[in-house]
Protein backbone atom coordinates (compact mmCIF):
# COMPACT_ATOMS: atom_id res chain seq x y z
CA UNK A 1 0.00 0.00 0.00
CA UNK A 2 1.42 3.61 -0.95
CA UNK A 3 2.33 4.92 2.46
CA UNK A 4 2.45 8.62 0.61
CA UNK A 5 -1.28 8.34 -0.29
CA UNK A 6 -2.00 7.44 3.96
CA UNK A 7 0.17 10.54 4.75
CA UNK A 8 -2.41 12.72 2.49
CA UNK A 9 -5.08 10.81 4.46
CA UNK A 10 -4.15 11.83 7.19
CA UNK A 11 -3.07 15.58 6.73
CA UNK A 12 -6.65 15.74 4.95
CA UNK A 13 -8.35 14.65 8.28
CA UNK A 14 -6.36 16.71 9.94
CA UNK A 15 -7.36 19.95 7.75
CA UNK A 16 -10.91 19.04 6.85
CA UNK A 17 -10.73 20.70 3.22
CA UNK A 18 -8.68 19.82 0.22
CA UNK A 19 -7.33 23.59 -0.17
CA UNK A 20 -5.53 23.72 3.24
CA UNK A 21 -3.75 20.06 3.06
CA UNK A 22 -2.67 20.40 -1.21
CA UNK A 23 -1.32 23.47 0.25
CA UNK A 24 0.08 21.51 3.42
CA UNK A 25 1.68 19.11 1.08
CA UNK A 26 2.93 21.05 -2.01
CA UNK A 27 1.02 19.45 -4.53
CA UNK A 28 -1.99 20.09 -6.37
CA UNK A 29 -6.11 19.69 -5.11
CA UNK A 30 -6.54 17.62 -8.39
CA UNK A 31 -3.58 14.75 -7.84
CA UNK A 32 -4.69 15.38 -3.87
CA UNK A 33 -7.99 13.97 -5.15
CA UNK A 34 -6.86 11.40 -7.24
CA UNK A 35 -4.70 10.22 -4.74
CA UNK A 36 -7.21 9.81 -2.15
CA UNK A 37 -9.98 7.87 -5.11
CA UNK A 38 -7.05 5.51 -5.62
CA UNK A 39 -6.72 4.87 -1.57
CA UNK A 40 -10.17 4.14 -1.29
CA UNK A 41 -10.53 1.99 -4.39
CA UNK A 42 -7.69 0.43 -2.47
CA UNK A 43 -9.43 -0.67 0.46
CA UNK A 44 -12.75 -0.97 -1.17
CA UNK A 45 -15.00 1.90 1.20
CA UNK A 46 -15.21 5.64 0.97
CA UNK A 47 -12.99 7.14 3.80
CA UNK A 48 -14.54 10.84 3.59
CA UNK A 49 -17.91 12.31 3.55
CA UNK A 50 -17.35 15.10 0.36
CA UNK A 51 -19.83 18.20 1.03
CA UNK A 52 -20.04 21.51 -0.76
CA UNK A 53 -18.86 23.34 2.73
CA UNK A 54 -16.55 20.65 4.28
CA UNK A 55 -15.16 17.41 4.62
CA UNK A 56 -15.25 14.98 7.31
CA UNK A 57 -14.00 11.08 7.67
CA UNK A 58 -17.03 7.97 7.60
CA UNK A 59 -16.70 5.60 9.89
CA UNK A 60 -14.67 3.94 8.23
CA UNK A 61 -12.45 6.56 7.94
CA UNK A 62 -12.21 6.96 11.07
CA UNK A 63 -11.21 3.18 11.79
CA UNK A 64 -8.41 3.57 9.44
CA UNK A 65 -6.91 6.72 10.48
CA UNK A 66 -4.90 5.38 13.52
CA UNK A 67 -3.63 2.56 11.59
CA UNK A 68 -2.89 4.75 8.57
CA UNK A 69 -0.67 7.43 11.44
CA UNK A 70 1.11 3.92 12.79
CA UNK A 71 2.24 3.16 9.19
CA UNK A 72 4.01 6.50 8.99
CA UNK A 73 5.51 6.20 12.23
CA UNK A 74 6.73 2.80 10.83
CA UNK A 75 7.98 4.28 7.59
CA UNK A 76 9.80 7.11 9.84
CA UNK A 77 10.78 4.80 12.13
CA UNK A 78 12.83 2.54 9.38
CA UNK A 79 13.98 5.40 7.75
CA UNK A 80 15.80 6.79 10.84
CA UNK A 81 17.20 3.18 11.45
CA UNK A 82 18.68 3.20 7.71
CA UNK A 83 20.09 6.59 8.54
CA UNK A 84 22.01 4.96 12.01
CA UNK A 85 22.57 1.72 10.03
CA UNK A 86 24.92 4.43 7.34
CA UNK A 87 26.08 6.52 10.51
CA UNK A 88 27.38 3.62 12.37
CA UNK A 89 28.80 1.70 9.56
CA UNK A 90 32.23 3.32 10.57
CA UNK A 91 31.58 3.28 14.18
CA UNK A 92 34.96 2.14 16.27
CA UNK A 93 34.04 -0.71 17.96
CA UNK A 94 34.73 -0.81 21.76
CA UNK A 95 35.53 -3.65 23.98
CA UNK A 96 36.17 -2.96 27.88
CA UNK A 97 39.04 -6.28 28.48
CA UNK A 98 39.70 -7.65 31.82
CA UNK A 99 43.89 -7.35 32.49
CA UNK A 100 43.83 -11.35 31.20
CA UNK A 101 41.78 -11.12 27.88
CA UNK A 102 43.89 -13.85 26.96
CA UNK A 103 42.21 -16.27 29.42
CA UNK A 104 38.79 -14.79 28.38
CA UNK A 105 39.59 -15.61 24.65
CA UNK A 106 38.90 -12.11 23.55
CA UNK A 107 42.22 -11.68 22.29
CA UNK A 108 41.31 -14.46 19.79
CA UNK A 109 37.55 -13.70 18.90
CA UNK A 110 38.91 -9.71 18.30
CA UNK A 111 42.13 -11.26 15.87
CA UNK A 112 39.20 -13.47 13.83
CA UNK A 113 36.17 -10.87 13.72
CA UNK A 114 38.46 -8.45 11.87
CA UNK A 115 39.90 -10.83 9.79
CA UNK A 116 35.92 -11.39 8.65
CA UNK A 117 35.30 -7.95 9.02
CA UNK A 118 38.74 -5.98 7.73
CA UNK A 119 36.44 -2.55 7.46
CA UNK A 120 35.41 -2.26 11.26
CA UNK A 121 37.81 -1.25 13.53
CA UNK A 122 38.28 -2.47 17.08
CA UNK A 123 39.36 -0.78 19.96
CA UNK A 124 40.09 -2.69 23.63
CA UNK A 125 40.26 -0.95 27.31
CA UNK A 126 41.90 -3.54 29.56
CA UNK A 127 40.61 -2.46 32.89
CA UNK A 128 39.57 -4.25 36.39
CA UNK A 129 36.76 -6.02 36.50
CA UNK A 130 34.47 -3.70 38.57
CA UNK A 131 35.42 -0.70 36.56
CA UNK A 132 34.49 -2.63 33.72
CA UNK A 133 31.10 -3.07 35.14
CA UNK A 134 30.67 0.16 36.47
CA UNK A 135 31.31 1.32 32.66
CA UNK A 136 28.64 -0.74 31.94
CA UNK A 137 26.02 -0.20 34.35
CA UNK A 138 26.85 3.81 33.05
CA UNK A 139 26.40 3.10 29.04
CA UNK A 140 30.70 4.19 28.61
CA UNK A 141 30.90 0.82 27.28
CA UNK A 142 28.53 -1.90 25.79
CA UNK A 143 30.81 -4.57 25.13
CA UNK A 144 32.77 -6.12 28.38
CA UNK A 145 34.42 -9.46 29.46
CA UNK A 146 33.40 -10.61 32.94
CA UNK A 147 34.20 -13.86 35.17
CA UNK A 148 31.70 -14.81 38.18
CA UNK A 149 31.80 -17.56 40.27
CA UNK A 150 30.42 -21.25 38.92
CA UNK A 151 27.46 -20.66 41.75
CA UNK A 152 26.32 -17.27 40.31
CA UNK A 153 23.40 -17.08 38.13
CA UNK A 154 24.25 -16.74 34.94
CA UNK A 155 23.47 -13.19 33.35
CA UNK A 156 20.56 -12.73 30.43
CA UNK A 157 23.07 -10.97 28.16
CA UNK A 158 26.07 -12.62 28.30
CA UNK A 159 27.71 -15.11 25.74
CA UNK A 160 30.10 -17.88 28.01
CA UNK A 161 33.45 -18.19 26.23
CA UNK A 162 34.69 -21.15 28.84
CA UNK A 163 35.28 -21.90 32.21
CA UNK A 164 38.44 -22.10 34.50
CA UNK A 165 39.33 -22.85 38.36
CA UNK A 166 42.02 -21.75 40.70
CA UNK A 167 45.01 -23.97 41.58
CA UNK A 168 48.52 -23.70 43.77
CA UNK A 169 51.59 -23.56 42.08
CA UNK A 170 55.05 -24.45 44.01
CA UNK A 171 58.58 -24.94 42.87
CA UNK A 172 59.13 -28.93 42.32
CA UNK A 173 61.70 -28.72 44.92
CA UNK A 174 58.59 -27.62 47.72
CA UNK A 175 57.92 -29.88 50.46
CA UNK A 176 54.04 -29.58 49.11
CA UNK A 177 55.43 -30.41 45.33
CA UNK A 178 54.03 -34.33 45.52
CA UNK A 179 50.53 -33.48 46.65
CA UNK A 180 47.95 -34.17 44.26
CA UNK A 181 45.39 -31.71 46.20
CA UNK A 182 46.00 -29.01 49.12
CA UNK A 183 42.89 -28.31 50.92
CA UNK A 184 42.69 -24.08 51.59
CA UNK A 185 43.42 -25.47 55.73
CA UNK A 186 46.67 -25.89 53.72
CA UNK A 187 47.04 -22.75 53.04
CA UNK A 188 46.14 -21.61 56.61
CA UNK A 189 48.96 -18.64 57.52
CA UNK A 190 51.22 -19.75 54.50
CA UNK A 191 52.71 -16.94 52.26
CA UNK A 192 50.62 -16.59 49.13
CA UNK A 193 51.08 -14.86 46.26
CA UNK A 194 47.74 -14.17 44.59
CA UNK A 195 46.16 -12.12 41.60
CA UNK A 196 45.80 -8.68 41.65
CA UNK A 197 43.82 -6.43 43.99
CA UNK A 198 39.86 -5.66 42.38
CA UNK A 199 40.75 -8.82 39.98
CA UNK A 200 37.55 -11.29 40.38
CA UNK A 201 40.06 -14.11 41.06
CA UNK A 202 41.24 -12.82 44.62
CA UNK A 203 38.27 -11.78 45.59
CA UNK A 204 37.27 -15.00 44.88
CA UNK A 205 39.91 -16.47 46.63
CA UNK A 206 39.59 -14.72 49.40
CA UNK A 207 35.92 -15.24 49.81
CA UNK A 208 36.31 -19.05 49.62
CA UNK A 209 39.24 -18.74 52.75
CA UNK A 210 36.76 -16.67 54.46
CA UNK A 211 34.28 -19.43 54.35
CA UNK A 212 36.65 -21.42 55.32
CA UNK A 213 37.92 -19.49 58.37
CA UNK A 214 41.65 -19.70 57.20
CA UNK A 215 43.45 -16.89 57.01
CA UNK A 216 47.24 -16.92 54.96
CA UNK A 217 49.49 -14.47 54.38
CA UNK A 218 49.22 -12.04 51.59
CA UNK A 219 52.52 -11.69 50.10
CA UNK A 220 52.17 -10.12 46.80
CA UNK A 221 48.71 -9.32 44.64
CA UNK A 222 49.52 -9.13 41.60
CA UNK A 223 49.68 -10.32 37.98
CA UNK A 224 50.73 -13.50 37.12
CA UNK A 225 54.22 -12.13 35.63
CA UNK A 226 55.07 -10.56 38.73
CA UNK A 227 54.00 -13.52 41.25
CA UNK A 228 56.14 -16.23 38.87
CA UNK A 229 59.27 -14.35 39.54
CA UNK A 230 58.55 -14.30 43.29
CA UNK A 231 57.94 -17.94 42.97
CA UNK A 232 61.25 -18.82 41.99
CA UNK A 233 62.76 -16.62 44.48
CA UNK A 234 60.64 -18.87 47.55
CA UNK A 235 58.61 -15.98 48.43
CA UNK A 236 55.38 -18.17 48.59
CA UNK A 237 52.74 -20.09 47.13
CA UNK A 238 51.28 -18.97 43.87
CA UNK A 239 47.37 -19.11 43.36
CA UNK A 240 46.04 -18.73 39.65
CA UNK A 241 43.71 -19.49 37.08
CA UNK A 242 44.92 -23.09 35.91
CA UNK A 243 44.58 -21.95 32.47
CA UNK A 244 46.75 -18.62 32.61
CA UNK A 245 49.95 -21.15 34.41
CA UNK A 246 49.42 -23.61 31.75
CA UNK A 247 50.27 -20.68 29.35
CA UNK A 248 53.40 -19.96 31.39
CA UNK A 249 55.02 -23.43 30.87
CA UNK A 250 57.94 -24.24 33.39
CA UNK A 251 59.61 -27.97 34.12
CA UNK A 252 60.35 -26.51 37.23
CA UNK A 253 57.09 -25.86 38.93
CA UNK A 254 54.19 -28.25 39.89
CA UNK A 255 50.34 -27.49 39.39
CA UNK A 256 48.07 -28.63 42.24
CA UNK A 257 44.31 -28.24 42.95
CA UNK A 258 42.94 -26.74 45.94
CA UNK A 259 39.76 -28.23 47.45
CA UNK A 260 37.30 -26.77 47.76
CA UNK A 261 37.23 -26.57 43.95
CA UNK A 262 37.32 -22.60 43.41
CA UNK A 263 35.33 -22.71 39.81
CA UNK A 264 34.15 -19.65 37.66
CA UNK A 265 33.02 -18.96 34.08
CA UNK A 266 33.61 -16.36 31.95
CA UNK A 267 32.99 -14.61 28.65
CA UNK A 268 31.53 -11.50 27.03
CA UNK A 269 29.19 -9.18 29.04
CA UNK A 270 26.82 -6.98 26.34
CA UNK A 271 24.34 -3.97 27.03
CA UNK A 272 21.14 -4.35 25.77
CA UNK A 273 20.79 -1.59 23.16
CA UNK A 274 23.73 -2.22 21.03
CA UNK A 275 24.91 -0.49 17.81
CA UNK A 276 25.17 -1.85 14.38
CA UNK A 277 28.70 -3.28 14.77
CA UNK A 278 28.08 -4.06 18.74
CA UNK A 279 25.31 -6.30 17.64
CA UNK A 280 27.67 -7.65 14.77
CA UNK A 281 30.67 -8.59 16.96
CA UNK A 282 28.24 -10.36 19.52
CA UNK A 283 26.56 -12.06 16.70
CA UNK A 284 29.87 -13.61 15.55
CA UNK A 285 31.21 -14.28 19.42
CA UNK A 286 28.11 -16.23 19.69
CA UNK A 287 29.11 -18.00 16.49
CA UNK A 288 31.83 -19.23 17.95
CA UNK A 289 30.54 -20.85 20.93
CA UNK A 290 28.01 -23.42 21.98
CA UNK A 291 26.13 -23.08 25.17
CA UNK A 292 28.37 -23.80 28.46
Amino acid sequence: MNTQYLKEFVILSEEQNFSGAAEKLNTSQSSLTRHIQLLEKRLGKALLNRTTRRMTLTDFGEFVLPYAKRAINAEKDLESALLRWDSEENDILKLGCSHYSHLYTMTENVIAFRKKYPGIQIRTYENALDELALQLKEGRLNLITMAYPADYPKPERMVINGRGRLVAVVPKTHKLAGRTQLSLNDLDKLPLLIPAEKNAFNAMFRKACRNAGVFPEIVSESRIEANLKLLKEGMGILVEDRTIVLQHPDPDLAMIDIRPFIDFYYGLVYAENLSRNESLFVRFVQSRYQPV
